[in-house]
């Protein structure tokens, strides 16, 4: 299809450089997104590549270079979550079970198509190199080494379609069948074990342990996280977040710096978990509701 199809009707939202417009397309009704710049353009990415999978998402109609025509939701069986709905185990064991069945796209197709992580994109030589000078003497003196090992071992994971986060109020229900992000402007290639902490930092404890549970329920043992790769995505993580307070002219905190410190010469997981996902990070700042 093509815009020029559509009747356009009401501005539903808008933010810079991006618009949401209620349409109808013949005797449907739909919901029209453009964007500049780029924006959404892994959003549109990752709608692709779920499109064929078992994980839902809003039907994608049609899309082009800055744009995307979008089944209207209100339309159809799916409602947004309730406050209430947001602490209920349920919902958010549905939740973890979506994001198994999106983590089982990966491959060439989805590094093709998708930006690295934000994580990734702070790790590139230059920047390090840059950050170096304003780091104590002795994680300097072992950082590099240790980024060299942390990427060879996250080297030999498929790269996998990752949600980037996960914002609950975004949320959409199907009665007690189904649940789905709605907002996958943060979707991008990814490890497993990268998006699961990225995820979990975001969230506040008894969620993700209901995310978790339904999580584990749906994958195999053979698809559990990897200790190892959780190490090295969890060491790559706080020196990405080290990196990019230094590259913005400002002191990393002296937790920080305790963390990454550990994680450099003891292993950032602790003890060996038997079962489940990753653990909190402590100074991860989890997003309260008002």
């Amino acid at each position: 299809m093509e815009l020029d199809e559509l009747e356009w009707g009401d501005v539903l939202a808008q933010s810079e450089g991006i618009v949401w417009c209620q349409a109808r397309l013949g005797d449907d009704q739909v919901v029209a997104v453009r964007w500049s710049h780029g924006l959404l353009e892994s959003e549109r990415a990752a709608r692709l590549l779920l499109a064929d999978a078992v994980a839902p998402t809003a039907e994608l109609i049609g899309s082009g270079e800055g744009w995307m025509v979008l089944e209207d939701l209100r339309e159809s069986m799916w409602r947004p979550i309730t406050p209430q709905e947001q602490d209920d185990a349920p919902v958010l064991s549905m939740l973890g079970r979506w994001l198994a069945r999106a983590h089982r796209i990966e491959g060439s197709a989805v590094s093709r198509a998708l930006p690295d992580s934000a994580l990734a994109q702070l790790l590139t030589p230059e920047l390090v190199e840059l950050a170096l000078p304003a780091l104590p003497g002795d994680l300097a003196a072992i950082l590099p080494s240790a980024l060299e090992s942390w990427a060879h071992r996250v080297g030999q994971e498929p790269v996998r379609l990752g949600l980037g986060h996960l914002e609950l109020s975004t949320v959409h229900v199907m009665g007690t069948l189904d649940a789905m992000p709605t907002d996958l402007s943060l979707c991008c290639a990814s490890t497993r074990e990268a998006d699961l902490l990225s995820i979990r930092d975001g969230l506040e404890e008894d969620a993700w342990r209901r995310v978790e549970q339904g999580y584990l329920a749906e994958i195999g043992e053979d698809e559990e996280p990897q200790e190892g790769v959780l190490a090295a995505e969890r060491g790559r993580a706080l020196t990405a977040r080290v990196i990019g307070t230094l590259l913005a002219g400002q002191p990393a905190s002296e937790a920080d710096l305790a963390q990454l410190r550990t994680a450099l010469t003891r292993g950032v997981m602790g003890k060996k978990r038997q079962k489940g996902l990753p653990e909190a990070d402590p100074s991860s700042r989890v997003r309260k509701r008002t």
